[in-house]
């Protein structure tokens, strides 16, 4: 099933502000199914996972639900919770091409 995104590049969704000058926007998964996705800053990442969430509208997944992707995608170790601590490692600022 193809990936939708809510925004582009070019913006972050959480706070409006463009791409830092040293990293790009990373990918965040607002859902997993269907897939959903929302580029925002790293720092913004952050907020959306903080308890309470400055975002709670770009977590739209149950418990469990990241493990479940990410296991169908054969990476193993997907989220527990679905939460920063258990995408923390696939989360993180991509590289300018």
């Amino acid at each position: 099933m193809k990936r939708t995104y809510m925004n582009g590049r070019e913006m972050c969704i959480c706070c409006r502000g463009p791409p830092e000058k040293d990293a790009e926007l990373i990918v965040h998964h607002v859902k997993y199914f269907p897939e959903v996705c929302c580029y925002v800053h790293w720092k913004c990442h952050n907020e959306i996972h903080e308890e309470p969430s400055r975002h709670p509208h770009l977590v739209q997944y149950g418990k469990g639900d990241g493990r479940r992707f990410y296991d169908a995608r054969g990476e193993g170790k997907g989220g527990g919770g679905g939460g920063l601590s258990s995408l923390g490692s696939r989360a993180r600022p991509l590289r300018r091409r």
